[in-house]
């Protein structure tokens, strides 16, 4: 199946794409987010059984800020969503731990499994392994580092507008299409 895609929370295709843009908004009004600015999730892509958060950074390290004022609207009400709740702040992953939060509510919501992805440079596969282990996952709930180059190569072989855009960008390209 095609999946539903939204971009910055707003539906981009899919029949169920507003449903699952209404449930994003839900949790976001819910989690105090100001409507005017979301920013969070990036990419969604959801199935009928599935929920995919994209977190994505082209060449950029991940959003840190221990101590950040807001992490307890995103732990404290899910503490069972990490396995080390009281370090959560002291990591610092903002951008991973809000993801993270909306992106099991929406699964919640739809009745769907999750899976939030940090996708980017392979420099990035430090701070996805320390933001897994304050994690509790399971068969419905999961969090994966992917790079460029993988998820290049899984898509192969690519569009040519995509192949020159990532080019541009200076990104790898396993297999021109």
């Amino acid at each position: 199946d095609e999946p539903v895609v939204l971009a910055w929370g707003h539906s981009v295709t899919g029949s169920d794409a507003d449903h699952v843009a209404d449930a994003l908004r839900a949790v976001s009004r819910d989690l105090g987010e100001n409507p005017r600015s979301r920013s969070e999730p990036d990419i969604v892509l959801a199935w009928s059984s599935l929920i995919v958060f994209v977190e994505v950074k082209l060449d950029s390290a991940n959003d840190m800020q221990p101590g950040h004022t807001s992490f307890p609207k995103y732990v404290d009400q899910d503490r069972d969503l990490y396995a080390a709740p009281d370090a959560v702040a002291t990591a610092g992953f903002y951008e991973l731990t809000r993801n993270w939060t909306i992106a099991a509510r929406v699964a919640a919501i739809l009745g769907r499994a999750m899976l939030l992805i940090n996708l980017g440079l392979a420099a990035l596969g430090h701070d996805a392994n320390v933001f897994s282990s304050l994690l509790v996952q399971g068969d419905r709930r999961r969090f994966a580092h992917r790079t460029w180059d993988e998820v290049l190569e899984d898509a192969a072989p690519v569009a040519p507008w995509l192949a020159a855009y990532v080019r541009c960008v200076g990104l790898p390209v396993a297999r021109d299409g």
